[in-house]
């Protein structure tokens, strides 16, 4: 049986899609990655704790508006008294004295009790309402606390992404600056070139590998952060499927995006069912005012039954139904400032609404010009690459034909590797945009 689990479990990892069978490799879309870190996230299920604990005291809520049964047994040991006995004149029908209540020393007892709020106040039905409202709540915190680890989760991708791209842009731009060391170590031979000009060439290639090793460090450092992010193994190694396209980044309408995003972000969602708490929280507050009413019901069955005169030393049941009503007359304001209390949190509630509400606008508005301008970047950068790259093209071509300087082939060369890095920072600025941009629209 141990041989067959272990088959079958090593079955499951080798199909597994994208991981290798030493479970160290994984290739993953950036949603892929998403969906990893909301089930590995402690923070989230920590979340889901909440909205759980939350549904059940909604239910224990709803519990109190019902009639509660409970039951009681009870034995006593009771003392000797002397019993109760009665002394009649002789006469021809008794002796003269019987025993009317005998002694009894042991006291048995089982009671079954069973009460229903008839009237509260409404403090039952306002208690239920904000237990509902504040479960309701809870369960867009988790719909919150998801978005923002989504978003965490989807930065922490494309910092990878662009870490790999700067990499690879410090490759190339090694390999260029080497065979352009080969290059000026031909025409130093041949005498077309000074040794000032190779020393500047390799000068330029130290420090080409030096920002390639600096690229290769920080590829490391992005991997380790979105294996954090994610809940993965620090050590595991994750092979990026999405690649950030070199297309618009969809805006849309900005007005529409406002609309959207004032009903659809779960903060607000979970602050309007806390306003609708409080509101239900005022009523239960001001509960106090009026008469609490209860019904109640009991059944006894006792040995004796303290309610059969005289005392008989034997099992009998009896019951009692009735009504009880209570009311505070004075109780030194303590319902006006409970209801006081309750309506100022409430006002509190409300005016949170309206700064979140000028908040999420001003988010969605920074957001969407933010992408707006990460477009006109992706096609300033896109430019600058092309251009630089045609400019390294015939200052290679002067260079070959020993019109162009050593020095002025170096900086057609450095301006191709910034041109190619500013074009990795733009496509990846609007890759985070536009996740930014969904995020505040409750996307």
């Amino acid at each position: 049986m141990r041989k067959i689990l272990y088959i079958l479990a090593l079955l499951l990892l080798i199909t597994r899609p994208g991981v290798t069978l030493a479970g160290q490799a994984m290739t993953l879309t950036v949603d892929e990655c998403v969906d990893i870190g909301i089930e590995n996230s402690h923070k989230l299920h920590s979340s889901m704790m909440e909205v759980q604990s939350a549904k059940s005291k909604s239910a224990e809520a709803r519990s109190y508006q019902l009639p509660t049964v409970s039951a009681r047994a009870s034995y006593a040991k009771l003392s000797e008294v002397p019993p109760f006995i009665v002394t009649l004149p002789p006469n021809p029908i008794f002796d003269g004295q019987f025993t009317l209540s005998p002694t009894v020393t042991s006291s048995h007892s089982l009671d079954l009790y069973v009460t229903q709020p008839l009237f509260t106040g409404f403090r039952l039905s306002s208690g239920l309402r904000a237990a509902e409202r504040s479960a309701d709540a809870t369960e867009f915190d988790y719909t919150a606390d998801s978005s923002d680890l989504s978003f965490d989760i989807r930065v922490a991708y494309w910092n990878l992404y662009k870490a790999i791209e700067l990499r690879k842009a410090a490759a190339e731009n090694v390999t260029l600056v080497e065979a352009h060391l080969r290059d000026t170590q031909n025409f130093l031979d041949k005498g077309l070139l000074t040794r000032n000009e190779l020393l500047k060439v390799q000068t330029q290639l130290s420090q080409s590998r030096l920002m390639l090793l600096e690229t290769e460090n920080s590829v490391r450092l992005a991997q380790i952060g979105l294996n954090s992010t994610i809940g993965l193994p620090l050590s595991t190694e994750v092979v990026l499927a999405s690649e950030a396209i070199g297309t618009d980044g969809e805006a849309g309408n900005l007005d529409s995006l406002k609309r959207v995003g004032l009903t659809a972000r779960p903060e607000l969602q979970a602050l309007r069912h806390r306003i609708r708490a409080g509101e239900a929280a005022v009523t239960m507050a001001r509960s106090g005012f009026y008469p609490q009413v209860m019904l109640s019901g009991n059944y006894n069955y006792s040995k004796p039954n303290p309610r059969i005169l005289p005392t008989r030393d034997q099992w009998d049941d009896s019951w009692s139904v009735g009504v009880a009503v209570s009311y505070d007359i004075w109780n030194w304001g303590r319902t006006y400032h409970q209801a006081s209390q309750a309506k100022a949190q409430l006002n509190m509630a409300k005016d949170a609404m309206a700064q979140l509400k000028d908040a999420v606008e001003f988010e969605i508005t920074a957001d969407y010009l933010s992408l707006l301008k990460a477009n006109e970047a992706v096609k300033v950068a896109s430019d600058g690459v092309a251009q630089a790259d045609e400019s390294l093209r015939i200052t290679r071509s002067k260079f070959d034909a020993g019109v162009a300087s050593t020095t002025d082939l170096l900086d057609t060369e450095v301006a191709l590797f910034n041109a190619r890095t500013s074009y990795t920072h733009a496509i990846v600025d609007r890759q985070l945009a536009q996740a930014r941009l969904r995020s505040a629209v409750g996307d």
